[in-house]
C-alpha cells in the first residue's frame, strides 16, 4: 500500500515547500536506516564522526545540535550495539574520544549512499546550472537566517570552509 502524503497547499510560499520536501526526505531516510538495522538517531553522530574520525562527546553534541544528554545516552546505545567505541584523549586522560568501528564505518556507508539515491531522485531533471543555482539561493537563504536572526552556525560537517571556533 503506497503511503499517503499530506496535500499540498494551493499556493505554497518557498519555506512551505522546503519543509515539505525536507520531511519528506527525512522520512524516507529514517524509513531506510530503520529497514537497515540502524536507529534514525544515530545518523548525525555517525555522520559527524565519519567526518572528523574522533571527537568528545561535547564536540558531538556542538557539532550536531543535540543536547548532551541526548548524545550521551545515544552513544551509551551505539557503544552497546558496536558503532562507536571510547578511549581516554592521549592529551588529557579526563576526556574520551569517540570514534566509529568498522560496524560504524559501514552504517555511515550506508545511510550515506542512501541519501545519494535520494537526491539523485529528488533532483532528477535539473541541469547542473540549476542545480548550482538551487545551491546558491538556499545558501543565501541560509546567509539570511544566521545573520538576520543570530542563528548559531551550522554543525562542522555541513560547513563549507573549517570553522575558526576551537572546540573545547
Amino acid at each position: 500500500m503506497e503511503e499517503k502524503h499530506p496535500p499540498r497547499p494551493p499556493h505554497p510560499t518557498p519555506m512551505m515547500q522546503i519543509i515539505h520536501l525536507s520531511k519528506l526526505f527525512r522520512d524516507q531516510l529514517r524509513r531506510a536506516s530503520e529497514e537497515a538495522g540502524v536507529p534514525c538517531g544515530y545518523r548525525m553522530i555517525l555522520m559527524e564522526l565519519s567526518h572528523c574520525e574522533k571527537a568528545t562527546q561535547y564536540e558531538l553534541a556542538k557539532r550536531t545540535h543535540l543536547t548532551a544528554p541526548t548524545v550521551s545516552v545515544t552513544l551509551q546505545k551505539m557503544e552497546h550495539e558496536g558503532y562507536i567505541v571510547r578511549v581516554p584523549d592521549e592529551n588529557d586522560l579526563r576526556q574520551m574520544q569517540v570514534s566509529l568501528t568498522e560496524k560504524g564505518v559501514q552504517a555511515e556507508a550506508d545511510n550515506r549512499a542512501r541519501a545519494n539515491e535520494l537526491e539523485q531522485a529528488l533532483l532528477d531533471g535539473f541541469s547542473e546550472e540549476d542545480r548550482q543555482t538551487l545551491v546558491a539561493l538556499l545558501t543565501q537563504m541560509e546567509d539570511n537566517l544566521h545573520h538576520k536572526a543570530a542563528l548559531p552556525p551550522p554543525p562542522i560537517s555541513l560547513r563549507k570552509e573549517p570553522p575558526n571556533e576551537t572546540m573545547v
